[in-house]
């Protein structure tokens, strides 16, 4: 049994090179960070079945998400000032969180399709060489391979960065919902914060 039978993806590896190799790691990389950010946003923001209007309704939003039930259960025994600084500071922390993330996400999206480019170049270079170096009618199939070659590493990069593109997308929407869900914990705080004590 060839290593290609044992394992479908060798051959491609090999066409591909250490650049192919790089752009796969980079894509476990970069998708284990987008899924996280992307578990991570939806747990925040999770829907809830009703609106969100006065204190007692935060038992409804600590049942919806494992986020929000640690952060609840502080909440309630917060008074409506520590409230409002506790649920600000957790917001900053989550947001600064998930735009880190998108960064990172940003950064490797752009990689990829670059690596898959200095792939193509490095390819058409080795192809050019060959080419040089053997003469007749070799040629015209060592340039089609050669070029075959070439063109998979840049192929690799953009099947890498494309859906991740989508996947920023999501998450995005996905963080402006959970700040919207912050703002209206804290609005809940700062309304009863300047209710006058009963």
């Amino acid at each position: 049994m060839t290593s290609q039978e044992a394992w479908p993806f060798a051959g491609l590896l090999q066409d591909g090179g250490a650049i192919l190799v790089c752009i796969f790691i980079l894509s476990i990389y970069l998708y284990a960070s987008a899924l996280k950010s992307l578990l991570a946003t939806h747990a925040v923001a999770s829907p809830l079945n009703r609106p969100l209007t006065k204190r007692s309704d935060l038992d409804a939003l600590q049942s919806s998400s494992p986020f929000w039930n640690p952060v609840v259960q502080q909440l309630l025994g917060f008074d409506a000032e520590r409230g409002v600084q506790y649920i600000k500071r957790r917001r900053k922390n989550f947001v600064q969180q998930i735009r880190s993330n998108l960064l990172q996400l940003k950064i490797t999206v752009a990689a990829a399709p670059l690596l898959g480019l200095l792939g193509t170049i490095v390819g058409m270079v080795e192809t050019f060489d060959a080419i040089s170096a053997v003469q007749g009618r070799q040629t015209s199939s060592m340039v089609a391979s050669g070029i075959s070659k070439a063109l998979l590493t840049t192929n690799a990069g953009l099947v890498v960065a494309l859906p991740a593109v989508f996947l920023s997308f999501f998450i995005r929407r996905k963080l402006e919902q959970a700040s919207l869900l912050f703002d209206t914990v804290e609005s809940i705080f700062n309304q009863s914060k300047q209710a006058p004590e009963s």
